[in-house]
């Protein structure tokens, strides 16, 4: 260990802010693949991820976290605009027989013709 990162060690602040970190492209195909097998790991999976990639646990922990969450809105804009669709199409279904009511009342000569 060097000079700097003994004195580091020494001063060590939590509250400090760090500065953020990066995923690289390997790292996220690992853990994506993970999240399609299991988006809730033991916590022996969990440190077994973040050693295999060498990061901090709570990074782990904080990104499966943060992909549940992602799934779960993606999920809910889904139902949302299969609603809205649905509901589009019920308005132009509804359209559609309102203006076909308005056609056959319309009235034409041979329906209102009298016979003696």
């Amino acid at each position: 260990m060097s000079k700097d990162q003994q004195h580091n060690m020494a001063y060590f602040n939590p509250t400090a802010v760090q500065p953020r970190k990066r995923m690289g492209r390997a790292e996220l195909a690992v853990l994506e693949a993970t999240f399609n097998e299991n988006s809730k790991p033991s916590s022996a999976e969990t440190e077994t991820l973040a050693a295999q990639m060498d990061m901090p646990i709570p990074y782990v922990q904080i990104w499966f976290q943060n992909r549940r969450a992602k799934e779960k809105h993606v999920a809910a804009m889904a139902k949302a605009r299969e609603a809205a669709g649905a509901a589009a199409a019920d308005q132009v279904a509804r359209e559609g027989a309102k203006d076909k009511d308005d056609e056959d009342s319309s009235g034409t000569p041979e329906q209102f013709s009298m016979t003696q």
